[in-house]
């Protein structure tokens, strides 16, 4: 973590620092023991990648509803591809609110770690909704190159970012 002399630098820093420690949440397989079960650190990588959309949602959106930024899941220039209205309302519902604020996901639901190319969200046979940790991790690395190419224009009177300053 570095000083900075303007909220920019401090967002790039910050949204590459969450990817980078969601990245090695993802790529690294816990000890055991201490841990009861085998496997990836998943409950703070989809913490990690949650916040990243839900801060590139609230640049490009400028609204102030939480929610609504979330809506950058099915916007096709920045997450490829795009995801349907109802499974961005169901990740916010079932994942994002859940795992941030209580620690967990919905009993119907779950996260695997699932392979590139595999679906962000998929649904098991049972009806189990499945949050898929690497093929978010790879369309929100994807989304971050949009942004920060695009970073220039968004940030340029950005309401958000002046919200952020009168604080």
């Amino acid at each position: 973590m570095a000083i900075h002399a303007n909220l920019n630098s401090m967002l790039y820093e910050s949204l590459i620092e969450m990817y980078e420690i969601a990245q090695y949440s993802i790529n690294t397989i816990k000890p055991i023991p201490p841990w009861p079960v085998s496997g990836v650190y998943g409950f703070p990588a989809a913490i990690l990648l949650l916040s990243i959309a839900d801060t590139i949602g609230a640049y490009v959106t400028q609204e102030s509803s939480t929610e609504k930024h979330f809506r950058i899941l099915s916007n096709a220039a920045y997450y490829s591809p795009a995801l349907p209205e109802n499974d961005v309302e169901l990740i916010y519902d079932k994942y994002r609110n859940l795992v941030t604020h209580n620690g967990v996901v919905a009993l119907n639901a779950t996260m695997k770690i699932g392979t590139i190319g595999d679906p962000i969200l998929s649904k098991e046979t049972n009806g189990k909704s499945v949050l898929l940790l690497r093929p978010f991790l790879e369309a929100t690395r994807k989304a971050l190159i949009v942004f920060f190419d695009q970073s220039n224009e968004l940030l340029a009177n950005n309401k958000i970012l002046r919200n952020a300053l009168l604080k």
